[in-house]
């Protein structure tokens, strides 16, 4: 299916395996970046009419699973570890 004129190609496809960046974990309170830090998580899709991809991370240690909506993809980075931290 060809997009239109006004539509753009998202930015991660559904199934990649993405992590937050170091940049934004050092933003994040040390609670925070605790919980995220090393966590694999999939993007399993987006939103009607969002940019921003909904991302699921698996329960890691004591940390239960986790499901974002709509996480700027500029705190996120493809994981090249899939196994490491899920």
């Amino acid at each position: 299916m060809a997009l239109s004129s006004d539509e753009s190609p998202l930015p991660l496809a559904k199934n990649t395996v993405v992590r937050f960046t170091a940049r934004y974990l050092a933003s994040c309170t040390d609670t925070e970046a605790r919980r995220l830090r090393g966590r694999a998580g999939v993007v399993t899709g987006y939103r009607a009419g969002a940019s921003s991809p909904i991302v699921e991370f698996a329960r890691a240690g004591r940390f239960p699973a986790l499901k974002l909506f709509e996480v700027p993809v500029s705190r996120l980075e493809v994981a090249d570890n899939a196994g490491e931290g899920a």
